[in-house]
């Protein structure tokens, strides 16, 4: 139905997994898609077809999502090809499976800064010609598991999507910026409400 015709969409992420479903869906939509990741170039070819197939531009930026130079790198190479970001989706994440007593330090600062910094930084990007603009939306998507305590899911895993903290973060943004920002997590092909998130479905009457 073309609802995202003439967009441009940002989506960190994307070279596999839920972020090439989001890409290739919002291509599909109408929108132009820069796909973001830390993966080879190889590894998006995939993605990058669906959405030249949905006869849509795709652009691929290596991306790290935690470092900061790299994030002013994907928002200078936007900003040059496109001119500007109707959409930012925030997908990018990593999963570590340790109990806390094993945990290394490295392994906790490379999921946290993935998760939560890499959050940050990109939103901290893109989100002041937003509202300069008076438009755009914001989607961080985050992982249920870290909604609940983990030990209650399975004996094993520590940290997931640090989502506690995109949720707090992405809250913040709302009251800011007019609720233009969302959280989604993905369950079972669908996202989860929470008192702490508006819902992906919650956003769906936004324009």
């Amino acid at each position: 139905m073309d609802k995202l015709e003439g967009r441009i969409a940002v989506v960190t992420g994307a070279a596999s997994g839920i972020g090439a479903g989001i890409a290739a869906a919002f291509a599909r939509e109408g929108a132009d898609v820069v796909v973001a990741d830390y993966a080879e170039p190889a590894a998006a070819e995939q993605v990058l077809a669906a959405i030249a197939d949905a006869g849509r531009e795709a652009l691929f930026v290596p991306t790290d999502v935690a470092v900061e130079q790299s994030v002013a790198a994907l928002f200078t190479a936007v900003q040059e090809r496109f001119g500007r970001v109707d959409v930012l989706v925030n997908n990018a994440g990593i999963f570590t499976e340790a109990l806390v007593e094993v945990m290394s330090i490295e392994d906790w600062d490379r999921v946290v800064n993935t998760n939560l910094r890499g959050t940050f930084l990109c939103t901290r990007a893109f989100l002041p010609a937003m509202l300069e603009r008076g438009s755009g939306r914001i989607i961080n998507i985050a992982s249920q598991l870290g909604q609940r305590l983990a030990s209650l899911v399975s004996p094993r895993p520590w940290l997931a999507r640090s989502l506690p903290g995109g949720c707090w973060s992405t809250r913040s943004l709302q009251d800011r910026s007019r609720r233009h920002c969302s959280s989604a997590r993905p369950s079972s092909g669908e996202a989860a409400s929470s008192p702490n998130c508006r819902s992906a479905d919650s956003e769906r009457s936004m324009r």
